[in-house]
């Protein structure tokens, strides 16, 4: 299971889409695909809330030359939290989106937990929804050629591309994500097994870069 220690969610932005993706990871846009439930971070959102979240697909190193597609979400892109084993929240948090989780419905820590999208649990939509992550998640799996990247991102600055880790990525402080006046450029992170973020960590959006593409 893993955690993140942020919550993303949507400004109109995931990551906006950079939702969790915060904005602090950037804002705006981010998505962060999960297998088996998917925390998105539409744009971060304020609150260093751990979501728990069960599986993942994200990643990446250091400069990246290949040419990276944005990744289709369908029906999961309105959602900054979508799990398969359940929802923990602890402390306060704002998710600026939809929430849902299925086939495990536990959603717990709502107390301190503001959603300005619609608490869907595991009606129709958030099923639909996961189908469609699925989708998305193979979509950025399959891209590449890759950059090799692995441990803490903090310090880091990508350009455009595909970043894959064979295990965890992490993010302690500032990632900064440079498109080099490119404002269509895509940066597809892939991890083969966790994304763990600090409380103080954040994603700097510059030269174009735009959270909408970030997955």
């Amino acid at each position: 299971m893993a955690h993140a220690n942020r919550v993303w969610g949507r400004t109109p932005l995931l990551w906006p889409h950079l939702w969790l993706l915060p904005r602090h990871w950037p804002t705006k846009h981010s998505n962060m695909l999960f297998p088996s439930t998917m925390l998105h971070p539409r744009h971060p959102r304020y609150g260093v809330a751990s979501v728990a979240a069960v599986g993942l697909l994200l990643a990446t190193p250091a400069s990246a030359q290949a040419a990276s597609a944005p990744v289709p979400l369908g029906s999961a892109a309105s959602f900054v939290v979508l799990a398969g084993a359940g929802v923990t929240n602890t402390g306060p948090t704002t998710l600026n989106g939809d929430i849902g989780t299925f086939p495990t419905l536990t959603i717990t820590g709502t107390g301190s937990m503001t959603v300005t999208g619609t608490d869907h649990h595991g009606d129709a939509v958030t099923q639909q929804a996961k189908t469609d992550l699925v989708t998305a998640y193979k979509a950025a799996a399959g891209q590449g050629p890759t950059s090799p990247i692995s441990g803490d991102l903090t310090g880091k600055t990508l350009t455009p591309g595909v970043y894959n880790s064979a295990i965890s990525i992490g993010l302690t402080g500032a990632l900064t994500l440079d498109a080099k006046g490119n404002p269509n450029a895509v940066f597809v992170f892939q991890a083969g097994s966790s994304l763990t973020t600090g409380s103080g960590s954040k994603v700097n959006l510059i030269n174009g870069a735009s959270a909408c593409n970030v997955f």
